[in-house]
């Protein structure tokens, strides 16, 4: 038997795996009929010998060499399903030999990562665990188109790369295994040989979790497994396909890192205190810092290592799904810090990964920044356009997460970002302009708002890139809101500097205005401000005494509320956190619940009010009233919705100066009603100098207004008043037809009498007119009769 199975044996392919350098075992190993039946062949090196089990028959298999190649011919030519017993110093091993079954994956799938879009490639890449013939274990696939071989070795194998050589799937790039009897929990890595018959080692690119330091494995893990509770909050989202504009967005912004307690992350237990804290300050979303795993770090906002992995530092991923779920469960959207423009150098992940530039791009001058020290990504590669995306979509799709802000964008828009003279090379027309990124972040954006409705994406971009906001078709970048770098930027310096200072610098206070409508921006000071050690808002107000700094404090959070732009503020700047932030820090110390409660008003008047939100990307939701009163420090303005009462007067006062009786021009005649102070007591304020009663415009020109209100302005304040017609009084019906009568008969007795008067008139008139003629008779006939008295007695 041994001569005729000798005869059957292909031995340069032998050779081949027993110096493990061929792509394609499965053609030799594991069951192949051959015209005596059934020809099963298996290669174990660390086997003294090998057996056999065929329906309970246990059957010695021949070595074939002394390299530990063993064969056993099956008479028979109906394919049989087997075990393979190793036999060595150990004992012995009984298992299902990998190479009894095909390969599984459908290379119409797979041919979708070298298009650029394969979505799903976590469903299909990395580490599943799988039944095939009702046999468990897990199937293996890695992309390393460059490498000569790869082997999956793990504990399963004694870490032996000989053992669980893979199978490369036609021109797909892709190797593939299915290893039965590995299960979850099991660690593993991939050994590739490249060119020049080196072996090098690396973690799995898609794996869901990563070793704890200082082990670097990757870990059969499976993330299917929660039960999500939040269907109604998904539905909710899912019909919000409008979007964000003329919408109320407010994010608290924080790390689950700081609600780490004696070294364990506990997600339900993070979320009920994120959830009272948001509930309290009225905010809409919560944003978090990047969750991934990283390696060589001594913290965890380095650049990631492993983009599947949620950090060891937060447990596994449950964790981070217990978080989500329970913001969900209480109406609080979740967008996550997304970071697909640089990874970690380090050699066990994705550097070189087949021993080839596979992940970075191969010129240095693109592929690596020596100033950051980060590899950066070739997304001229379609099959790295398909990792990321498909990285995108798992964190939507497998945590339920609402948005997600790309981290440093300008890293990715353009090749000269951080680089000096010299260390880099310009696109195919001269710029400066990363044409290959540009695209993937439309590719990004596109397919993003394509598949999904009610997710945020966001751009935090510190370049002035133009066009990132707005729609791909339009050839605009397709966020939904980017950051407003310079709003923080112009605010911070302005503020930083003594009130009696600041006219000198009064014009920072309306620049952002020039540009507000060019993008659609969030205002707020982000984590950008605080990673580094920074001081705290508080700490950087300025104040000879506590309560003045805290008056800045208010001033600056509420300017932003009050300014066009959705909001954003930062764990522990809402309630006057003194210390400088950290990502270890897990208290929050010295809480300013005054300010916080102000921070809580801001955001519910910003979320009822229209006119703070329904017209946010329009100019005709703002109108300046004063922005040249730098003497004063004053800055006026109106925030407007749709409909014309859906109006705010909005009065800023930089200056440390209380203004009595101070005339501001308004808009429109009417009332205007103070709705919100930061001065208020309630908010740690005096109360002094607010407006408790309603404000009734005049017509006295100011501020190029025929109206104006006069009003009280305390030092360090915004004041907000709400305007409301002034409607004249209507009469009730009973009212009007009593007055009509009444008119009617006042009209008709001034007509009898006007009458009557012209009757009188006319026949006293006619009376005097006879009595006249009888007068004028009577003179005459005395003097006819005298005459001829006269007449006859002279007769």
């Amino acid at each position: 038997m041994f001569n005729k199975l000798y005869n059957m044996m292909n031995w340069p392919v032998i050779e081949g795996i027993e110096y493990s350098d061929i792509d394609n075992p499965h053609d030799i190993l594991g069951v192949h009929e051959c015209k005596s039946g059934m020809l099963i062949q298996t290669y174990h090196p660390e086997a003294s010998e090998m057996k056999i089990k065929i329906s309970g028959k246990v059957y010695d298999m021949h070595r074939m060499d002394d390299e530990g190649f063993f064969a056993y011919l099956y008479e028979s030519h109906k394919k049989p399903s087997y075990k393979l017993i190793v036999v060595n110093d150990e004992g012995e091993r009984e298992f299902f030999d990998p190479y009894a079954f095909d390969v599984m994956s459908d290379f119409k799938e797979l041919r979708k990562l070298n298009a650029g879009i394969f979505y799903d490639a976590y469903e299909f890449l990395g580490a599943h665990e799988c039944k095939i013939d009702r046999v468990s274990g897990v199937r293996f696939d890695v992309w390393a188109p460059s490498a000569m071989r790869v082997s999956v070795i793990g504990e399963f194998n004694n870490w032996d790369g000989r053992i669980h050589q893979m199978t490369r799937l036609g021109d797909t790039g892709i190797f593939e295994i299915f290893i039965p009897g590995v299960k979850e929990g099991d660690l593993y890595k991939f050994e590739i040989k490249k060119n020049g018959d080196e072996n090098i080692i690396k973690s799995d690119p898609y794996s869901f979790k990563i070793e704890s330091l200082p082990g670097d494995a990757s870990i059969v893990k499976s993330i299917d497994s929660f039960d999500w509770e939040d269907k109604d909050f998904i539905d909710k989202r899912d019909k919000n396909k409008d979007g964000f504009d003329g919408k109320a967005v407010s994010i608290y912004e924080t790390s689950l890192s700081n609600y780490i307690e004696d070294g364990k992350f506990d997600g339900k237990a993070a979320a009920k205190k994120v959830v009272a804290h948001v509930k309290k300050a009225g905010y809409t979303h919560v944003e978090i810092m990047p969750i991934v795993e990283y390696i060589g770090e001594d913290n965890p906002y380095g650049p990631a290592s492993y983009f599947y992995s949620v950090s060891n530092i937060f447990g596994d991923a449950d964790n981070i799904k217990e978080f989500v779920n329970e913001l969900h469960k209480n109406d609080i959207g979740v967008i996550l810090d997304w970071t697909p423009n640089a990874f970690a150098p380090n050699d066990n992940a994705l550097t070189s990964y087949d021993g080839s530039c596979l992940y970075e791009h191969s010129n240095p001058k693109r592929g690596y920044n020596a100033n950051s020290n980060v590899k950066l990504f070739n997304y001229a590669r379609l099959e790295v356009t398909s990792f990321l995306l498909a990285n995108a979509f798992m964190w939507i799709e497998k945590f339920h997460f609402d948005g997600l802000k790309i981290v440093n964008v300008a890293s990715i828009l353009y090749l000269d970002y951080n680089k000096k003279i010299g260390e880099w090379d310009p696109n195919i027309y001269g710029g400066n302009d990363n044409l290959d990124g540009i695209e993937f972040i439309k590719h990004f954006n596109s397919i993003i708002h394509n598949k999904y409705n009610g997710i945020i994406t966001i751009a935090d971009d510190n370049s002035g890139y133009p066009e990132l906001t707005g729609e791909v078709d339009e050839d605009h970048l397709g966020f939904d809101l980017e950051y407003n770098f310079n709003w923080r930027k112009d605010i911070l310096s302005y503020m930083v500097n003594p009130p009696y200072l600041r006219g000198n610098n009064y014009n920072d206070l309306s620049l952002s205005m020039v540009y507000q409508y060019s993008e659609k921006y969030i205002v707020g000071i982000n984590e950008d401000e605080f990673v580094n050690g920074n001081a705290s808002l508080f700490e950087i107000m300025p104040g000879d005494i506590e309560e003045r700094k805290y008056d800045n404090l208010k001033l600056l959070l509420a300017y932003g509320f009050v300014h066009p732009g959705k909001k954003l503020v930062f764990k522990g700047q809402d309630s006057a956190e003194k210390s400088a932030w950290s990502f270890n820090k897990t208290e929050e110390t010295d809480i300013n619940e005054d300010i916080l409660k102000m921070v809580g008003a801001l955001n519910e008047l910003y979320k009822e009010e229209k006119a703070l939100h329904e017209l946010d990307e329009h100019t005709d939701g703002f109108e300046w009233i004063n922005n040249i009163s730098a003497r004063e420090s004053i800055l006026t303005f109106v925030r407007k919705g749709e409909k014309e009462e859906d109006l705010l007067l909005v009065v800023c006062n930089f200056e440390a100066i209380d203004r009595e009786n101070y005339k501001v021009g308004v808009p429109l005649k009417g009332k205007y009603k103070e709705i919100f102070s930061t001065a208020k007591k309630e908010f740690g304020g005096t109360g002094e100098f607010v407006n408790p009663r309603l404000k009734q415009s005049k017509t006295d020109e100011c501020d190029g207004r025929e109206e104006s209100v006069r009003i009280n302005v305390p030092a360090l304040s915004i004041s907000i008043f709400k305007y409301s017609k002034v409607l004249e009084k209507v009469k009730p019906v009973s009212e009007k037809i009593k007055a009509t009568t009444k008119k009617a008969a006042t009209t008709k007795t001034a007509t009898t009498k006007k009458t009557a008067a012209t009757k009188a008139a006319a026949t006293k008139k006619k009376a005097a007119t006879k009595a006249a003629t009888k007068k004028a008779t009577t003179a005459k006939k005395p003097a006819t009769k005298k005459a001829t008295t006269k007449k006859t007695t002279k007769k």
